[in-house]
């Protein structure tokens, strides 16, 4: 007897389907999707192991092409070109499964999302809306990536070419100038010893908001049109353009005013409901991962 179990999250129905034949399961499971017509289908490691496989067997039993789980009908679902890619990250080697995407409806991969790990389904479609990718992109998307695509965005409204491979990392700098750009925010070491009436200071979004107020981009610094410029780098004395707002100001600030309005909401003592709280929460910290980008 070979068994295999789908649950349905919309309403946590499980439905469980028992046969001896395997090409059976395959079709029931497709039968119970277009019945179910669900707009998401959440799987657990389904880019890494349980799509790939479901195609391997399906192709092993002559009925791949019957295998339709989106809603385009005449799209059955296909072994990915690519076989996904292994990165270096943090000194770990990490690998990253090639997403499989179905047409019409939404596949997220829960084992292949940080954003959702971390803040859902409403943190995922707040990151998605803002930083122009589709769901199921987003959903499997670095943060990194997700602020760029959202650079990327406000960089072709304003007439901005965006090269199609970066040509130069940085400006140049001289020993001197890398030990000092390089060195890091300054630490504080604590008196030994036990301490009463100890207070934190916890600033919100740091380094975006001092970002924002000295318009800090890279196309703003040592800018080629205000070399006297009053707004300077300290120590370094580099330059910062007055006249433009840079390309990752004009992101910061939205991603700033947003993430206040949404923590303004989730604090107004209005707001009595549980759910909208949950909701406000879980967008203003995915919001959160962006700034700290």
């Amino acid at each position: 007897m070979i068994t295999t179990t789908t649950t349905i999250l919309s309403n946590s129905e499980t439905i469980e389907i028992q046969t001896e034949s395997e090409v059976d399961i395959i079709n029931n499971l497709i039968k119970e999707i277009a019945n179910i017509d669900p707009d998401f289908i959440f799987t657990d490691n389904g880019d890494s192991f349980d799509f790939p496989y479901l195609i391997h067997r399906a192709e092993e039993n002559g009925i791949l092409k019957d295998v339709i789980l989106g809603r385009e009908s005449s799209v059955s679902l296909k072994e990915p070109k690519k076989k996904g890619t292994s990165y270096f990250s943090y000194g770990r080697i990490y690998f990253k499964p090639t997403a499989v995407k179905l047409l019409g409806r939404i596949h997220i991969d829960i084992n292949n999302s940080f954003i959702w790990n971390d803040s859902g389904l409403q943190g995922l479609c707040e990151i998605a809306r803002l930083c122009r990718m589709p769901l199921q992109i987003a959903a499997r998307a670095s943060i990194g990536k997700c602020l760029s695509s959202m650079q990327c965005y406000y960089a072709t409204q304003k007439e901005i070419l965006i090269p199609w491979k970066p040509t130069m990392a940085e400006h140049f700098k001289t020993y001197e100038e890398l030990l000092i750009a390089d060195r890091g925010g300054s630490i504080f070491e604590p008196e030994i010893g036990i301490h009463e009436n100890v207070v934190e200071f916890d600033f919100a979004s740091l380094y975006p908001n001092i970002m924002l107020k000295k318009n800090l981009s890279a196309e703003t610094i040592k800018c080629s049109c205000c070399l006297n410029s009053k707004l300077r780098i300290p120590e370094l004395d580099y330059n910062v353009c007055e006249k433009k707002i840079g390309i990752v100001i004009t992101s910061l600030k939205i991603v700033l005013d947003k993430r206040a309005r949404y923590k303004e909401l989730k604090n107004n003592s209005i707001t009595s409901n549980p759910k909208l709280t949950a909701v406000y929460n879980a967008r203003q910290n995915s919001l959160k991962w962006i700034l700290v980008t």
